[in-house]
C-alpha cells in the first residue's frame, strides 16, 4: 500500500504538464476571438478593447486579480483555482495537479453531473485507480457568471458602505496557508456586478481582515457593512479577468480529452502537447479564416450552454490517448441538449469529421491537423460569442445588429461587387457545412489566372478579395467548389 500511494503522489506532481491547450494558446483564442467580433460589428467595443490584453508574459499576473485583462483570465485559470480551491492543499506539489481538475466536461452524462476520473498507474501489473468527484468545467463556468462563490482579495479594498455611505478601507491579515487567507467576497452576478458595482462583504470568523471607517475613525464589524460599493478599478480586476477564465473553461471544451474526462494518468495527450508546442500549429487560424463569430442567442434562450455544448460535442468526435476506452470519442448528443443545439449539431455532419476517434489513434501528423481543423476554428467563433455576450448583456453594445444565428442552409456563391470593378472586386460565399473549398478565377479561354481559396473552411460566410491589377480588360468567370457544390459567374475587369 506504502508504494502504490507513493507513486500516486509522484501522478500528482508529474501531472503539471497535464494542463489543457498551453496557456499562451488560451491568450491567442481570446485576442482573436475578439478581433472576430471586431471585424464582423465593424466597430471597436472601447471598454473591451481597453481590457482585451494580449499575448505574453506582461499579461501573466503575479496573483489572481492583479491585472484588468481577459487574457490574463485566461492564462491565470491554469494557475489557480479561486472557485473551488482544489489547487490549495497541504502537500507540496499536490496543487498543480488538480488545478484544472474542473476543466473537464463529458456533456453527454449531464449539466452538472461531477467527474470521477479513472487513472492507470505505470508499474506492474498497472493498477487502474479513480479519483474524483470534481465538479465539472460547465458547472465553474455558471458560477463564475451567477457569483456562487466565494472571493478571496488578498489587498487592500477602499470601498463605500452602502448602509450609510461611510468610507472604508478593508485590510487583510497575511496567514500561513493552508488556510485560505483574504478579503472573503461574493457578487450577485458577474453582469450586475460590471453594470453596479457592490459587494457582499461576507462575516469575518477566522479574524481574515479588519474593517476601518474613515468617517468615523474606528474599526467596526464586517456585519456593520453587508454592502460595499466599489470603484471601476477595483471592478475591473475583478470583471475582466474572471471573463478569461470563463473563455479559457469554453476553450478547454476545443479539446478531446476534456471532453472523455481523460485526465491521462503519467501519459501526456497527443493533440494537447502538439497544439502547445513549438511549431506553434494553431497559428494556422486566426480571426480573418475561421468564419462568423457564434452568436449564442438562439430562442432556447440559453446563451452560455448553447456556446459551450455546441463546442463540446464536436470535439468529442475524437479520440484522445485513454487510458483505454476512456480515450474514445462517440457522435452522442445526449445530456441536457436544447432544440436549437441539436439543430445546429446535426447540420454539421460531425460524424463525418474523421480520424482519429479512438484512444488509439492512430495519433500522426495528418491526424492532429484534422482535430485542429475541425475544432480550433469553432473555439475562436464561439469565444468570440462568448465576448458578445457579455457586451450585450452589460450594455457595451447598444446598438444590437442581427447576426446570423440559425443553421446556413445552403451553400450560396455571390455575385462579386463591385461589377463591372477596377481593379480590385471581392467575392463573397457561405457554407452550410465545413469543408475543403477552392475558389479559383478563369479567363475565357478556360485559363485558371487566380486561386483565391484553397483550403478546409468550416461553416460560416465568407469574402476574398481579387485585385485584377496585373490582368487586362476584359470577362472573367470565377467558379466555386465544395463538397458536392459547383457554382460559376461571370465578371468584367475593364482597366
Amino acid at each position: 500500500m506504502k508504494i502504490y500511494k507513493t507513486v500516486f503522489l509522484l501522478f500528482i506532481v508529474a501531472s503539471e504538464s497535464l494542463l489543457p491547450h498551453s496557456q499562451h494558446v488560451h491568450q491567442y483564442i481570446v485576442t482573436e476571438a475578439y478581433q472576430l467580433l471586431v471585424n464582423q460589428l465593424g466597430y471597436i467595443i472601447p471598454q473591451m478593447d481597453e481590457h482585451i490584453g494580449g499575448i505574453g508574459s506582461d499579461f501573466y499576473g503575479d496573483y489572481a486579480w492583479q491585472k484588468p485583462f481577459i487574457s490574463t483570465g485566461a492564462w491565470r485559470e491554469d494557475i489557480e483555482d479561486p472557485i473551488f480551491s482544489y489547487d490549495f492543499l497541504v502537500l507540496q506539489g499536490v496543487n498543480i495537479a488538480l488545478v484544472s481538475i474542473t476543466h473537464f466536461w463529458d456533456a453527454d452524462d449531464g449539466d452538472l453531473e461531477k467527474n470521477r476520473f479513472p487513472i492507470i498507474l505505470p508499474f506492474p501489473p498497472y493498477p487502474s485507480v479513480n479519483i474524483g468527484l470534481y465538479e465539472n468545467a460547465y458547472d465553474k463556468l455558471l458560477r463564475y457568471s451567477n457569483g456562487d462563490w466565494v472571493l478571496w482579495y488578498p489587498d487592500l479594498v477602499w470601498c463605500i458602505n452602502k448602509v450609510n455611505g461611510h468610507q472604508l478601507v478593508i485590510i487583510p491579515n497575511i496567514i500561513t496557508p493552508p488556510q485560505k487567507s483574504g478579503i472573503s467576497l461574493k457578487y450577485f452576478s458577474l453582469i450586475e456586478f460590471y453594470k453596479n458595482p457592490e459587494l457582499n462583504l461576507l462575516s469575518d470568523q477566522n479574524g481574515d481582515y479588519l474593517v476601518f471607517d474613515f468617517t468615523s475613525l474606528q474599526f467596526i464589524a464586517p456585519e456593520e457593512a453587508p454592502i460595499i460599493i466599489v470603484n471601476d478599478y477595483f471592478r475591473d480586476r475583478i470583471v475582466w479577468e474572471v471573463l478569461g477564465r470563463m473563455c479559457h473553461l469554453l476553450a478547454d471544451q476545443s479539446v478531446p480529452a476534456h471532453t472523455h474526462r481523460d485526465e491521462h494518468g503519467l501519459l501526456s495527450d497527443s493533440y494537447e502537447n502538439w497544439m502547445g508546442g513549438s511549431s506553434q500549429p494553431y497559428l494556422q487560424w486566426n480571426s480573418s479564416n475561421s468564419g462568423d463569430f457564434i452568436n449564442p442567442y438562439t430562442t432556447d434562450n440559453d446563451p452560455l450552454h448553447y456556446l459551450i455544448y455546441t463546442m463540446q460535442q464536436q470535439a468529442d468526435h475524437f479520440g484522445s490517448n485513454g487510458p483505454d476506452e476512456i480515450g474514445n470519442g462517440n457522435n452522442d448528443l445526449l445530456g441536457n441538449s436544447r432544440p436549437q443545439e441539436l439543430e445546429f449539431l446535426n447540420s454539421l455532419n460531425i460524424s463525418g469529421y474523421g480520424e482519429p476517434t479512438t484512444w488509439s489513434g492512430p495519433w500522426s501528423n495528418t491526424n492532429l491537423e484534422n482535430i485542429r481543423d475541425k475544432t480550433f476554428p469553432y473555439v475562436i467563433r464561439a469565444t468570440a460569442g462568448l465576448l458578445y455576450w457579455f457586451a450585450v448583456e452589460t450594455d457595451l453594445i447598444t446598438d444590437i445588429e442581427e447576426f446570423q444565428s440559425e443553421p446556413l442552409n445552403s451553400f450560396i456563391l455571390n455575385q462579386n461587387f463591385p461589377n463591372p470593378f477596377n481593379p480590385r472586386t471581392v467575392i463573397s460565399y457561405q457554407l452550410p457545412v465545413s469543408s475543403d473549398v477552392t475558389l479559383k478565377v478563369f479567363d475565357v479561354l478556360g485559363n485558371e489566372v487566380a486561386t483565391l481559396v484553397d483550403e478546409y473552411k468550416p461553416v460560416g460566410k465568407y469574402e476574398v478579395e481579387w485585385n485584377a491589377s496585373n490582368h487586362s480588360s476584359g470577362v472573367y468567370f470565377y467558379q466555386i467548389r465544395a463538397e458536392k457544390f459547383v457554382e460559376t459567374k461571370k465578371m468584367i475587369l475593364m482597366q
